[in-house]
């Protein structure tokens, strides 16, 4: 049994560290592809220039400089299964580190298709994000210049150590997280093995061989049942590659899998062979015809204390992981009802609040609006910083008209999809809320007034209110609110001004235009067209995460399952051993009288000693770490002390009881 024990978890520690490194692999495709291997971003916010006009400067840059420079994106009609590469530069790139046929990409990434596009195509697709280049000086000296001169601004990632990487990808990462507690297991189950095997190594060392032959000989012996393990776990794994991604994958892959082979082997020879020096037989203990008990004792309290602070890293993580999924799944909904629609981003506001330009902003904005083509959505929170009393008891104040309203079926006095809203007169608000709203107000609307007709404050009932932060686009999050503050602005470009809030908030994307098309068909007729540098589907950059999140939360969860495993293994492996020093005075106590739960009572009560000192710990470690939310750590501390204790003393009660049978049939 503890062979197949042995077996199962180097198993998956194999397994799973090829899936670490086939993670990394994914993650470097799809951040650094095409022999990259530098990331930085670019803000084109403040420049005047046009966005075809800075990819063709792009082009040249990289053309001059025979760099190579590359954007991700993801396509807002697919962003579930689809990942492009935009490149920049005449020249479409070719590496070994991507399968790439024609212009079709094939990601290792068996969800993911793709394709390779160049800058020319670009659409509407952002121009700002973030790209990755080679190590090229020159285009590096370039690129930083072309920055300066367009009022671009430009910020290099910097690339994280070795150790730190590692420590990222093992504490900060679900599979990793899912290594760690199968190594803990793997340790276990060789404790376990050692415990079995401790009159064995005792009888040959009286036999007269050799400490450094017996250490040698255990560590062949243990040896044989992890590297099989490993080996056929690897086999396993480049046959999925194989046949789920295709032959011409696995090269992409192999190189580093046999690294890891290599030094899981031998990271499992030096920990077998440092573990068998530390429950060494000895003369004393053949004498005394025991085994080293306190060497397998200090074993087995440090890895239920090491399962222990495992589960406050991991498992606060898990919980954190699953609201953060479900909060991201009510995100994503309103980027796929939102996927269509395009913001605008000017480069000269300036000329465009000018006398002459204004008129020309008014017919569009009210062409726009005609056409249905118009929604708005600012959480004013999130652009003007509230004291707590203004909030006045809300949770966010945002203002909207009813495209948005209608696009995720709220009704207005009456129960929707969506929710409901109810209608609350300005006079009913909180003081401080009443004063913030008619100094803003005034600001923001044509007359002047606080409240022109055609606006109304509501009350939301339901779930969630999604609204929009500025420049969300770029990579913010949307605000989910559960009581906010709505205005209602029945047309916006009738009753707000277009220099006071229209032209402002279109240009941080709080005003969209569902419909691309009709978008530029009006630019067109439009003397504001000049002023546009870019039009960028607003939801790229978010749905660009949907992808990621998805994948951890099925990793954290195997490792809370295999973390709940090595405490209950460790907690029999400790009774084990107790009920192993305590068996004759087992015997003895049970026969006259005493039940199990007496005799096991005072150790049990030192081993939940123990653990909440060792949990108490364990949360500040996590704290500091994961910084999780309180209340979370203290749920889960209650929950890991309480499934501890209770499946150590049934592991005690079980193991006293067999100790006492053993002994009482001399089986022993």
């Amino acid at each position: 049994m503890n062979k197949i024990s042995i077996r199962l978890t180097s198993f998956l520690l194999a397994i799973f560290s090829y899936v670490l490194i086939f993670q990394n692999i994914v993650s470097n495709q799809e951040q650094i592809p095409l022999n990259t291997n530098e990331q930085f971003e670019i803000n084109i916010a403040n420049t005047l220039i046009t966005k075809e006009e800075l990819a063709l400067e792009l082009d040249k840059i990289v053309d001059t400089n025979n760099a190579t420079l590359i954007k991700i994106a993801t396509p807002t009609n697919d962003y579930e299964n689809k990942k492009d590469i935009i490149y920049f530069g005449s020249k479409k790139p070719i590496s070994n580190d991507l399968v790439v046929t024609g212009n079709k990409i094939n990601w290792l990434d068996a969800k993911l298709t793709g394709e390779l596009i160049s800058s020319k195509n670009i659409g509407s697709r952002p121009l700002y994000g973030t790209y990755a280049t080679d190590n090229n000086a020159d285009f590096k000296h370039d690129i930083e210049q072309w920055a300066i001169e367009n009022g671009i601004d430009i910020e290099w990632t910097a690339t994280p150590s070795l150790l730190k990487d590692i420590y990222y990808n093992l504490v900060h990462n679900g599979v990793g997280n899912v290594i760690l507690t199968a190594f803990l297991l793997f340790i276990s189950s060789m404790i376990a093995w050692f415990v079995l095997r401790a009159k064995g190594r005792s009888i040959r060392l009286l036999g007269g061989v050799e400490l450094n032959k017996i250490y040698k000989e255990d560590t062949l012996a243990i040896s044989k049942l992890f590297i099989p393990s490993y080996i056929t776990a690897l086999f396993i794994f480049l046959l999925y590659i194989g046949v789920s991604r295709g032959i011409r994958q696995i090269p992409l892959v192999v190189t580093n899998s046999l690294i890891i082979l290599v030094v899981l082997t031998v990271i499992s020879l030096v920990v077998t062979y440092g573990m068998s020096i530390i429950v060494k037989p000895k003369s004393e203990h053949i004498a005394k015809r025991i085994i080293p008990l306190k060497r397998f004792k200090q074993l087995s309290v440090g890895t239920r204390i090491i399962s222990i602070i495992l589960a406050l890293l991991i498992v606060p993580s898990t919980i954190t992981s699953a609201y953060v999924l479900q909060q991201l799944s009510h995100e994503y909904s309103l980027w796929e009802n939102m996927q269509s629609n395009v913001s605008l981003s000017f480069g000269d506001l300036d000329s465009l609040e000018t006398e002459k330009m204004r008129q020309h902003v008014e017919k569009f904005f009210k062409t726009m609006e005609k056409n249905n083509n118009l929604s708005l959505s600012l959480v004013i929170d999130k652009s003007i910083e509230l004291n707590k009393e203004e909030y006045g008891g809300y949770d966010h104040i945002i203002i909207t008209d009813r495209s948005w309203i209608n696009s995720f079926n709220i009704g207005i006095e009456k129960n929707g999809k969506g929710g409901k809203l109810t209608k609350i007169e300005l006079n009913a608000l909180d003081k401080p809320l009443q004063d913030f709203l008619t100094a803003q107000m005034p600001l923001w609307t044509k007359t002047q007034e606080v409240q022109p007709k055609g606006v109304e404050f509501y009350e939301f009932i339901g779930k969630i209110f999604l609204g929009l932060p500025p420049n969300v686009g770029s990579g913010g999050s949307t605000v989910q609110a559960t009581n906010p503050l709505i205005i209602l602005i029945d047309s916006p470009s009738e009753i707000l001004d277009i220099l006071g809030f229209t032209l402002p908030a279109c240009s941080s994307g709080n005003v969209v235009f569902p419909n691309e098309q009709l978008l530029r068909t009006e630019l067109n007729k439009s003397p504001i067209k000049e002023f546009v540098i870019s039009i960028d589907t607003i939801a790229d950059v978010a749905l660009a995460q949907a992808q990621k999140f998805e994948k951890e939360a099925i990793f954290y969860i195997v490792a809370c399952i295999l973390i709940f495993i090595s405490m209950v293994f460790a907690g029999i492996l400790t009774a084990q051993l107790w009920v192993n020093e305590n068996k004759k005075r087992i015997f003895t106590l049970h026969t006259f009288g005493k039940s199990y739960k007496e005799i096991i009572m005072p150790n049990f009560i030192k081993e939940c000693c123990v653990a909440i000192l060792t949990i108490f710990v364990g949360a500040i470690i996590s704290f500091v770490i994961r910084r999780p939310d309180i209340i979370t750590v203290i749920i889960v501390s209650i929950a890991i002390l309480i499934l501890y204790s209770l499946s150590s003393f049934i592991a005690y009660h079980i193991c006293t009881r067999q100790a006492f049978y053993r002994v009482a049939t001399r089986n022993d």
